[in-house]
């Protein structure tokens, strides 16, 4: 039986603390200074020992402190015993007490135990409503939405369960060659690692995309000369053919040999199209702030006096 840190304390075999016969090989020989009673402690005075009564030492982060015998585990089932024991416990037992309740797969395995599960609210209320986690307004959409989204308790199990399952996992972050699945790795460690990976490789993959745009934005405000697009087709690739292909997608043109001595340029569409951009930014900044009758030069007329 694992022993667990809970919000009700510790739990399992140390939970009701161990006495010195239970931390001390008792059918050999114990001349260990460590494992002395409070009287006569010797770990901190030598051969003779010392009195810590007064300062029980403690050790492993207070998992472990003395008695009279010698080595003892204190009773941790409670959440002011183990705050007692140990800041460190107490702090773990705290957060343990803070963490959102797991959800059961018995739990949620159903429609009408997905259109119940408190639980889930939070998350419905995101990705059905648009709307934050606190935002209740619209609930009672909320069992109609879910049914449409599930159709039958067969859509939740395929959708809830079989599709985290089966969810592959690459091959260098696999803990061993048969964990090829998210289903079959029951080590928590384990998916942890997975789960900051991803996230990490997500948020990665979302502000790459964020700068894409931004820069795609600021392309169309400020776009580049003729002269820095060639530039451009100069610098990039290193006479890939794969390169090429990219950059010919940007209107550069290039022999298709990749040859290192023949420079790229613009095709004379890009070309166009560069100019058409400089002369639409040019009117647009000219024109910030002005009557459209100021920016557009009007028809020249003949003015004349009828006689």
């Amino acid at each position: 039986v694992p022993t667990l840190i809970t919000k009700r304390g510790i739990q399992g075999p140390l939970s009701s603390g161990l006495n010195h016969g239970a931390t001390t090989d008792s059918s050999a020989a114990t001349n260990c200074d460590a494992g002395t009673g409070t009287g006569t402690y010797k770990l901190t005075y030598g051969r003779t020992g010392h009195s810590v009564t007064s300062h029980v030492p403690k050790l492993a982060g207070g998992l472990l402190t003395v008695d009279a015998s010698g080595f003892t585990v204190p009773a941790l089932n409670t959440k002011v015993d183990a705050a007692t024991a140990s800041d460190y416990l107490g702090a773990a037992v705290t957060a343990a007490e803070n963490l959102a309740p797991f959800i059961e797969k018995a739990d949620i395995n159903t429609i009408p135990a997905l259109k119940s599960a408190a639980i889930l609210k939070d998350s419905a209320r995101r990705y059905f409503l648009n709307k934050s986690k606190t935002e209740a307004q619209e609930d009672n959409s909320l069992p109609s939405l879910i049914e449409a989204a599930f159709d039958d308790d067969a859509g939740v199990k395929k959708d809830m369960y079989e599709a985290a399952d089966n969810y592959p996992i690459p091959e260098e972050l696999r803990p061993s060659v048969a964990q090829d699945k998210v289903g079959k790795i029951n080590d928590f460690h384990n998916l942890m690692r997975l789960y900051f990976h991803f996230k990490n490789s997500n948020t990665k993959t979302l502000l790459d995309k964020i700068k894409k745009l931004q820069d795609a934005e600021n392309q169309k405000k400020n776009p580049k000369p003729a002269e820095d697009r060639e530039k451009v087709c100069n610098t990039k690739g290193k006479y890939k053919q794969e390169d090429y292909e990219k950059l010919a997608k940007e209107g550069c043109v290039f022999n298709p040999k990749c040859e290192k001595d023949k420079k790229r340029a613009l095709s004379e569409e890009s070309k166009q199209a560069v100019e058409k951009e400089e002369a639409a930014a040019a009117t647009t900044e000219k024109c910030k702030r002005k009557l459209k009758t100021k920016c557009t030069k009007a028809p020249s007329r003949k003015i004349g006096r009828k006689i």
